[in-house]
This record gives C-alpha cells, structure tokens and sequence, in this order.
C-alpha cells in the first residue's frame, strides 16, 4: 500500500499540481451529520482536537494519528439524488471515498485486494489513482469517470461490495482533494486540521 510520507512525497512532486479530484457546486453536495449543530460548530472550530492527552498525541506521528483524526463526516459528498439524477455525467466528480475497509493487522488485505475488487467497474492502476488509509479504514479512489463512480456506488447500496467479510460504504467526493502525491497529504492534512509546513519550493 502507499504510505504517507511528507519527506518522500515532497521529492517525487516535480510538477505543478493538477486541479482537484473533486470540486461541484455546493447546492449539489452534503456532509455526513452526525452531530447536533452545536457540536458540529466546536469540531469545526477545533477540528484537531481529541480527548487523548497533549503528552501521548506529541509521541505520536500525523500517521499514527490519522485513524482518530480522519473521520468520513469531515468530506463532502455527492447527495444519493444526484448521483440517481439523469444529469450529465460530465458535471461531477470522478473520486470516491472507501469506508468501513476491514481494520488493518497482519496483512489482512492489501491495495492489490481493492484494485481487483474495482476492476469490474472500470478502475486501473496507477499510483496516483489510489490511496489506501488502513488507520482511518478508508481508501481514496480516483474513477476513470463519473458514470464508473456511479457503478461503484450502486454496488454499495445494492450491499455487493465486500472485502474481506467486510460491507463496504461507497461515497463520491466533492471535497477539494488533490491527487498527486505530495498536494494528497497536504489535502489531508486540510481535512484533519493540521498545518503543513511543507511547500513546492523548498
């Protein structure tokens, strides 16, 4: 699987970074709620914050962390209405977030498992088409269209989408993220509340 490491990303990104995966009109996206608003305007304030304590989060790496940080009600999506809708396919999104992946330990399942799991609706290789977060049990994954999206997500609502013994829950993305490697990280590292103090030009 891919690892996220700021060091090594930061060295293979060579070029100027491409225009975000996802990016609609917010008339046409959601969120996961699964707060009352009065809780969802404090996690949006303090979006970094946790109940662990300040000594145990310093000995931990960004990495480390992500399982607790990264969270699906943090990403906008797609509503399940207009992704039924018979609008053109050209106006939305191609990338698809993964969750409820099975928790990671002892190789469980690898990035190649999911890739074979998506061939069927159109899915192929590349490095920056697919990022697998086992601490979070998510997976970012770039469709080769929005309709191939579309099938994948139907697959998760129809309940025949499994790894592993594992149902899995299929959403299509609308939140900015970027998909080359070192402006990926730094995208989730937005998503998280962290500040990234890596640039291009260093």
């Amino acid at each position: 699987m891919q690892s996220i490491n700021p060091a090594t990303v930061e060295e293979t990104q060579t070029v100027p970074p491409p225009a975000a995966a996802g990016v609609v009109s917010p008339e046409l996206t959601s969120a996961v709620k699964t707060e009352p608003p009065a809780a969802e305007a404090a996690a949006d304030q303090q979006p970094a914050a946790s109940a662990s304590s300040p000594a145990v989060d310093a000995s931990l790496t960004v990495g480390e962390k992500l399982g607790r940080l990264l969270r699906p009600e943090q990403i906008h999506y797609l509503r399940e209405n207009v992704i039924m809708s018979k609008k053109s396919y050209s106006l939305y999104t191609r990338l698809v977030l993964l969750s409820n992946l099975p928790k990671y330990h002892d190789g469980c399942y690898t990035e190649n498992g999911i890739v074979n799991l998506l061939h069927e609706f159109g899915f192929y290789y590349k490095d920056t088409n697919i990022y697998v977060i086992p601490q979070a049990c998510m997976a970012f994954v770039l469709m080769p269209s929005f309709r191939c999206a579309k099938q994948v997500f139907m697959a998760s609502k129809n309940d025949s989408l499994t790894l592993n013994g594992s149902k899995l829950s299929v959403r299509i993305i609308t939140s900015k993220i970027f998909m080359e490697p070192f402006e990926f990280y730094k995208s989730l590292m937005d998503l998280v509340g962290f500040v990234s103090t890596f640039n291009l030009s260093s």
